[in-house]
This record gives structure tokens, sequence and C-alpha cells, in this order.
């Protein structure tokens, strides 16, 4: 039995799954892990010194949700 674009519904499932489901989570994730959690907190639980924590900070902030933004817009094309 095919779905739409003669996939299986396993194959539909893994496609939905792999590139729509991982990247929009993965953003969620960077999403509250950047702005929505105190950096106190964050500080406390990674243990890291502050200039590596300083690095990680702006790199959860700024760059991985441009980056995981991009990967999920190729993946619907």
């Amino acid at each position: 039995m095919t779905f739409v674009g003669g996939l299986t519904f396993f194959d539909s499932v893994d496609y939905f799954s792999q590139n729509i489901l991982l990247p929009l989570g993965g953003l969620l994730v960077a999403l509250m892990a950047g702005w929505v959690m105190s950096k106190p907190a964050m500080e406390k639980e990674l243990a890291l010194s502050p200039g590596t924590f300083n690095l990680w900070f702006v790199t959860v902030r700024f760059i991985t949700p441009i980056a995981v933004g991009v990967v999920f817009i190729y993946n619907l094309m």
C-alpha cells in the first residue's frame, strides 16, 4: 500500500520524523536553553569555566537556532 508520492506508511513516518520533528525539536531545545532558562541556572548546571560558558551561551543563543532553522527549511524544500 502506498501513500502520497509513492511512499509507504513507514517511509512517510520516517520522512516526517527525520525531516520535520528532529530539526523542530532541536530548534525548540536551543530556543529554550538560550532564551527561556536563566543564565545562573545554566552556569550552575553546566559547571564550565566562565570563558567556555560564555562561548557556549552565545552559540546556543544565536548560532544554533539559525543553523537548525536553515536545516529545517532546507528539509522542507
